[in-house]
């Protein structure tokens, strides 16, 4: 009621006022007016208390006390302990100040026990408690200012640091984006030029194709020619030799016991058993066109052959020895080990970098100078029980039909060494001694200017034990030494041999050692072997 009567006063002022002053009212009157200032004294404290609490919620609320920046602060944390004691001294003399029932007593005397200080002995009034309660208000607003105002200044320090390393990092893009730009123009241009290089490398590759599939043509032109000018001679001879069987003439040609094309039918045959009986005509051009067929397919496997492993091959025109066997006016030979132990190299493959070497080297010789007699035999393609020229007794027998054509073609066969019948038949069964003998006295029957160059590849193909094959192969090579150490022997007489791996160690003590040639086991770099390169290479080394 008194805090209404307050809230009214200027209301009940005029009427207060109303009542006279006789008759002893003006004491009511006065009474009534003390009653109303109490009341309106009242109610003003009472709004002062409530402002200066509402004072207390605005700022707490503005500042906003769940943000982490403001509950970490050391000066917010130090100006809200002290707003806190200002409030529960401010609650403990308010209490004082307005006297209540017992249980505003109980809650005084628990406010007491919490706190940690001397009660003090004079009672404030309500300003002086409002007073203290708005200056700790005003210092724990100050300090939330302060504390936003220095983030705010960090934050500004940061932005601009942050606007700076922007800047800095915006320009180093630019320039990056300006390097890789240049960059990729310079890739772009590269990359052309690589095109254009590759193009041009293939241009010459297709050339020298061309030029190789042209050569490989002429040689199988000239074998089919060859062939088909051995079977005409033959058969111009036949008449001949019935008209003259009915006179006997003392030639030395009536000495032979069989006929060329017999020789040649039994040579080719793949096993005695398989010699043609009567007179049935052999396929001689199949039989010439097969040592082409075979220089075809080892050039054709040069893209299967690692570059550092023709390398190592191509570095075999750098050896002294090699240079010395081709530059020898008299007989030699030479077993080469590659010594090659990667890809292209191993001794199981058929054909590897030494392979490519001697295809390569007999197509460059035969164009270089056509005057030399190439002979050649490659191994690992006649490495199977079911080839026609299988092992070394193929090999023997591959030579000599090599030899044989050579010698009729040009007229210088004689078959007077075919003049015993036990011979022909140690021929008939193939057997490797008289196989040797024969290839042997077909070699002396070339004149003295005759260079003949014998390529054999892969010989460690042979290396076996398998049917007896080692053993015949070291039969052809001491053969083959023979021959080159023949002291009478009249034509150059140079056989070339090689082995993709090292040699063991049997097939070196077959072959003597002055005849021996072992590359580097080094990696060297890449490399691509061509006829091109090889022409090159042999012209400088062939002798003048």
């Amino acid at each position: 009621m008194l805090i209404t009567i307050g809230e009214n006063k200027e209301t009940i002022d005029p009427w207060v006022n109303l009542i006279p002053d006789d008759y002893g009212l003006c004491i009511v009157k006065s009474g009534l007016l003390v009653l109303v200032k109490l009341a309106q004294r009242h109610t003003d404290k009472r709004r002062k208390v409530i402002d200066g609490f509402s004072e207390i919620h605005q700022v707490i609320c503005n500042a906003t006390l769940k943000r982490r920046s403001f509950q970490t602060d050391a000066q917010v944390c130090e100006a809200a302990g002290d707003l806190y004691v200002s409030i529960v001294d401010a609650i403990d003399e308010l209490l004082d100040i307005v006297p209540s029932p017992s249980s505003v007593s109980r809650l005084r005397s628990k406010l007491l026990k919490e706190r940690n200080k001397n009660p003090i002995g004079k009672k404030a009034g309500i300003d002086e408690i409002m007073e203290n309660i708005h200056n700790a208000v005003k210092k724990f607003e100050a300090s939330v200012d302060t504390c936003r105002d220095q983030h705010i200044e960090a934050t500004h320090v940061k932005a601009n640091e942050v606007l700076h390393v922007s800047m800095r990092t915006s320009d180093q893009i630019r320039d990056l984006g300006d390097q890789s730009s240049n960059r990729f123009d310079k890739l772009d241009q590269g990359l052309l030029n690589c095109m254009n290089l590759l193009q041009t490398l293939l241009q010459s590759r297709e050339d020298a194709t061309d030029a190789l599939r042209m050569l490989l043509s002429g040689l199988q032109k000239s074998n089919v020619s060859q062939a088909e000018q051995v079977i005409k001679k033959e058969q111009e001879t036949q008449p001949s030799e019935k008209s003259e069987r009915t006179t006997p003439i003392n030639t030395q040609q009536q000495k032979a016991v069989i006929s060329f094309k017999r020789l040649l039918q039994i040579l080719s045959a793949s096993a005695p058993d398989k010699i043609p009986v009567g007179n049935n005509d052999i396929e001689l051009q199949n039989i010439l066109a097969q040592r082409v067929e075979d220089l075809e397919t080892v050039v054709n496997w040069s893209s299967r052959v690692d570059p550092s492993a023709q390398a190592q091959a191509y570095s075999i025109l750098e050896q002294d020895r090699f240079l010395q066997w081709m530059r020898s006016e008299h007989p030699d030979m030479l077993l080469i080990d590659g010594n090659l132990s990667f890809r292209g190299a191993s001794s199981i493959e058929k054909i590897s970098a030494v392979s490519l070497f001697c295809a390569y080297f007999i197509l460059s010789m035969t164009s270089l100078d056509s005057s030399h007699i190439l002979l050649h035999f490659h191994c690992g393609l006649q490495c199977s029980p079911r080839d026609s020229w299988y092992g070394p007794t193929g090999l023997v027998r591959s030579v000599i039909m090599q030899v044989l054509v050579v010698l009729y073609d040009r007229g210088l066969l004689d078959l007077n060494i075919l003049d015993r019948r036990s011979f022909v038949q140690a021929l008939e069964n193939h057997s490797l001694d008289e196989l040797c003998i024969f290839l042997h006295q077909l070699i002396r029957q070339f004149p003295p200017d005759t260079t003949i160059v014998l390529v054999i590849d892969g010989i460690s193909h042979f290396d076996l034990d398998l049917n007896g094959l080692f053993k015949k192969l070291a039969v052809v090579l001491e053969c083959l030494q023979r021959i080159v150490e023949d002291d009478n022997l009249r034509p150059k007489f140079k056989v070339l041999m090689t082995s993709p791996t090292n040699s063991s160690w049997r097939l070196g003590r077959v072959v003597d050692k002055k005849y021996r040639l072992g590359l580097s086991s080094r990696r060297l770099a890449p490399l691509q072997l061509s006829q091109a390169r090889m022409n090159v290479a042999l012209g400088r080394g062939r002798p003048e």
